[in-house]
């Protein structure tokens, strides 16, 4: 197993409304596509965050999930996080922005890697 497939399994493994996206877009898409997968994760959990109708994901278990399964030293896992997760989340000044805060430790030290400006 590739690392991105682990990450999203064991993600999917821990909340049940990830294991429902993760199996729609492997059916949707054919297979695995990390970085849109990453992406729908994303919206989903923006939505949630902002309490969008519907959006029913869990921001602080999936953002502790994330946070106890992400492995920065596996360069996949890595490039799929910062880009499609992190560099995605709202700018300051945007609704949700926020939600920057709820990040754990390491997520958060790779956040401001990489977006020192927010």
């Amino acid at each position: 197993m590739t690392d991105p497939p682990r990450l999203f399994e064991a993600l999917a493994a821990d909340d049940s409304v990830v294991a429902e996206i993760y199996e729609a877009h492997l059916e949707n898409n054919h297979g695995l596509l990390s970085h849109i997968l990453m992406g729908e994760l994303l919206s989903e959990l923006e939505d949630s965050h902002r309490g969008v109708a519907g959006a029913d994901l869990d921001v602080t278990a999936f953002l502790r999930s994330l946070e106890r399964h992400y492995r920065p030293e596996i360069p996949d896992e890595r490039g799929v996080v910062v880009t499609s997760f992190l560099l995605d989340l709202p700018w300051p000044g945007q609704p949700g922005y926020d939600i920057v805060d709820r990040l754990g430790e390491r997520l958060r030290a790779e956040f401001d890697r990489v977006r020192p400006h927010g």
